[in-house]
């Protein structure tokens, strides 16, 4: 049996046939976005009492349903099906509706008591992943972001609050983190590694500014910062008995845009008599559950993506004087290949600030810039900060 049969359509009144599969609809299809998909497929309802309009209306339902869970079978794995498979059935097999764009009866026919319509229907393919990455569903064909987290922790058994980075980085695990880590590795997104970054350059009480351009450094999309900690709570039930209660706060930024995408607040009560243990169970459930509600926000911002565009802002120094190197200038940055277009914002006399839709962080169009030959000038990157970038012109 496979898995369509659970939906609740009975085989002999369901005959799929994909006759034109995944037709794209560019205008719907913007940055970032999955395509609608429309498909043709054949559904059988029955006549029950000379009902035939009763009948009709069954084959047409059995077909949305057929259509939006064929989405679903190319979104994500048979395995994730069967596993979440009363979660989808309940929100999204029973509203198939809600993903469908339109849909109309190709032909139809009565043929004894079954009444048989071929339907194309268009699934709006993104607005269904979105529902299932809202679910914590992990999506088959998604980009997942990489992530770097600057959790401090404050256990039961810590003077202060020790991190794996500033001046007296503790190389200690964090619990809470490494719980957090496991849950979003295992929700599809990418853990940076840590290694190649100065460390003990950055400051303890880490700004979000900060953060963000060492996230910019690993070639992170996403920066966790928060703290956890963990303490004897005041419940007690006689004897040596206690609980122990861990806490994680923490926030998520996109890197590219420094957008505030997740806020997270969790915390987990545990009851033992070894301190030990109660401290480090404390922290890793809250762990767990601060890393999944943060895969859940973050997938909600990220991967349905509004396609709003992304902005670095670019000071270009030294135009007085040399307004014909600043057009050809504007004219190279123009024709760049990640570059969506350019606003001017401000224009003085001898700079200029431009607006640029530019599709990743304002490092990594400072490092496009600097491999440009601009022929009879040059190009000298001063500053870069990650929302802007300062230039000069130079001349050879």
């Amino acid at each position: 049996m496979n898995w369509f049969q659970f939906i609740g359509i009975r085989p002999l009144l369901l005959i799929m046939v994909v006759l034109a599969a995944w037709g794209v609809t560019a205008e719907v299809a913007g940055e970032g976005r999955i395509p609608d998909t429309t498909i043709n497929i054949i559904g059988s309802g029955n006549i029950y009492k000379d009902n035939i309009s009763a009948g009709r209306e069954e084959a047409i339902a059995n077909c949305l349903v057929s259509a939006v869970s064929r989405v679903v079978a190319e979104l994500i794995s048979e395995e994730t099906i069967v596993r979440h498979f009363q979660l989808l059935n309940d929100l999204i097999f029973a509203k198939p509706n809600t993903f469908i764009r339109e849909y109309k009866v190709l032909t139809e026919s009565a043929a004894g008591r079954n009444y048989r319509v071929l339907v194309q229907a268009t699934i709006i393919s993104d607005q269904l992943a979105g529902k299932l990455s809202n679910l914590g569903v992990i999506v088959s064909g998604k980009v997942y972001p990489k992530i770097v987290m600057f959790i401090a922790e404050q256990g039961m058994f810590d003077t202060y609050p020790r991190m794996w980075w500033g001046p007296d980085a503790d190389t200690r695990a964090s619990v809470a983190a490494s719980a957090m880590a496991d849950i979003l590795l295992r929700r599809g997104y990418t853990i940076a590694d840590t290694a190649r970054l100065q460390a003990s350059s950055l400051s303890s009480e880490i700004s979000d500014q900060e953060a963000v351009s060492a996230a910019i450094d690993l070639s992170a999309d996403v920066v966790v910062i928060g703290r956890a900690t963990a303490g004897i709570a005041a419940n007690t039930m006689g004897g040596d008995v206690k609980s122990y209660a861990g806490n994680v706060n923490a926030h998520a930024i996109r890197t590219d845009t420094g957008e505030r995408i997740a806020m997270i607040q969790k915390s987990f009560t545990a009851s033992g008599s070894d301190d030990t243990q109660g401290n480090n169970v404390s922290l890793t459930e809250a762990g767990n559950l601060a890393g999944e509600e943060l895969a859940m926000q973050i997938a909600a911002k990220w991967m349905i993506s509004d396609a709003k565009p992304k902005f670095v802002e670019l000071t270009v120094e030294g135009t007085g004087g040399n307004i014909a190197h600043f057009v050809r200038f504007r004219g190279r940055l123009r024709e760049m290949p990640r570059v969506n277009g350019i606003q001017l914002k401000e224009m003085m006399p001898d700079a200029a600030v431009l607006m640029v839709d530019y599709q990743g962080s304002a490092k990594a169009l400072a490092e496009e810039l600097v491999k440009e030959d601009f022929g009879v000038f040059g190009l000298d990157i001063y500053e870069i900060n990650p929302f802007s970038l300062k230039v000069k012109l130079t001349t050879q």
